[in-house]
């Protein structure tokens, strides 16, 4: 009886062993299976291309077709592939885009957003500002826009800018607008109105007090005001006029 028992426990325990092994066997198939399945799942999803493509933002200056363009170059990456920081980059370089942002978007889509530049003047005759002074260098095309010329030295930008917010309700009293403003190297302010008047300014003037001189010139210089081609403003007890037929020769030639 004892015999019996012990071979019967053996027995039992060499089923145990071998359904042991069996499922051990086909718990490593399975796992093999999932791990197959879930790195062929993993490599379709990291190439899973984009499929669509929304751009928002209000397109004035910027072109629509131009902006697809460049982005369409990065749309064979996959959708885990592609890299925004890439597509932002090469967005970024089309001068009207002040900035740009790019996302994807689950499960294949890609959203760009983009908010234009606004310019305000014209710098140095080959750039344009932004209200902050930013400055940036348009299409050829964009220059010949009607903006206010304004020109400095270089980094003199917000300065100048600054100056010809102050001078328009300077200038508003001759019932003008100032249409070229210009810092020369020696620290003079030009002023040029669209009614063909150029007046010049020292860089240290108060303007609020001048603005009340200037308003009076019309009736200091009578009928002979609108014969002034420029009043010079630097002097501390009065002002020097240079008259529109003073420049002339008979040639009709500039002296």
């Amino acid at each position: 009886m004892h015999a019996l028992a012990v071979d019967e426990i053996r027995a039992s325990m060499d089923d145990v062993t071998r359904s042991s092994r069996r499922y051990g066997f086909l718990a490593v198939c399975l796992l093999l299976l999932l791990v197959a399945a879930g790195t062929f799942g993993l490599r379709e999803l990291y190439a899973r291309p984009i499929s669509s493509v929304r751009i928002a933002g209000e397109f004035v200056n910027v072109s629509r077709q131009v902006l697809q363009q460049v982005v369409n170059e990065f749309l064979p990456s996959g959708f885990f592939e592609l890299d925004v920081e890439a597509v932002r980059q090469a967005a970024s370089g089309i001068p009207w885009i002040r900035r740009i942002s790019v996302r994807r978007v689950w499960p294949d889509s890609m959203h760009v957003a983009v908010v234009e530049r606004i310019a305000v003047a014209r710098w140095n005759k080959v750039s344009l500002l932004e209200a902050d002074g930013v400055r940036f260098v348009p299409d050829k095309t964009s220059l010949n826009e009607a903006y206010v010329d304004l020109s400095g030295p270089p980094g003199t930008e917000q300065k100048v800018l600054a100056q010809y917010a102050r001078l328009a309700p300077v200038v508003s009293a001759l019932n003008a607008s100032v249409e070229r403003l210009v810092l020369d190297k020696r620290g003079t302010w030009q002023v040029g109105l669209d009614n063909g008047l150029e007046l010049q300014f020292g860089y240290e003037d108060d303007l609020v007090a001048t603005g009340r001189y200037v308003a009076l010139l019309p009736q200091i210089l009578a009928e002979r005001y609108d014969a002034a081609e420029r009043i010079d403003l630097r002097y501390s007890n009065g002002f020097a006029v240079r008259w529109r037929d003073d420049t002339l020769l008979r040639e009709g030639q500039l002296q």
